[in-house]
């Protein structure tokens, strides 16, 4: 009617969990934020990750249609943790952005683009608990496309960390 369980063979799974568990909850190595601006252009919803204890992962989406005009971009950056203290910390980064759409609402007037830009960060970021953090950042696009020009940009960001 009901199978026996062996407590034996169990405890080790357990034990690896809950130390696994513990570990993920202590060193909140993802972040979830909102950025206005920024890498993603006009927003994006980011997910970040940390890798190492300074370096992080971070990929985001942004979707955006208006009458005829439409873009969506993916930004995806590393990023390095400069200077830190217990309560905020400066950050460069490097990465790319790709953009599909049609891009009248940016520097440039073309029809529809499919292409990949190379975009920076640097960054101050405050985390005030462990929890909530904002950012404010420069991120400049290179644009190959269209004369090798850098275009300056920037960013505001609030998160949450878990």
């Amino acid at each position: 009617m009901y199978q026996k369980i062996n407590l034996k063979e169990k405890i080790p799974t357990l034990i690896f969990f809950i130390i696994l568990l513990t570990t993920i909850q202590a060193q909140n190595k993802n972040n979830v934020y909102l950025e206005l601006l920024g890498n993603g252009g006009v927003y994006s919803i980011n997910y970040e990750r940390n890798i190492f204890d300074s370096f992080n992962a971070r990929i985001g989406f942004m979707y955006t249609s208006e009458e005829d005009e439409h873009i969506s971009t993916i930004p995806f950056l590393i990023n390095y943790h400069l200077i830190t203290s217990k309560y905020n910390y400066i950050e460069i980064g490097l990465g790319f952005t790709y953009i599909s759409g049609k891009l009248d609402i940016f520097w440039r007037n073309d029809l529809e683009v499919s292409e990949t830009l190379l975009t920076g960060s640097i960054g101050y970021c405050i985390n005030p608990n462990d929890a909530l953090n904002f950012r404010l950042a420069f991120t400049p696009f290179y644009d190959k496309y269209n004369g090798g020009k850098v275009v300056p940009f920037g960013g505001i960001s609030v998160g949450y960390k878990f």
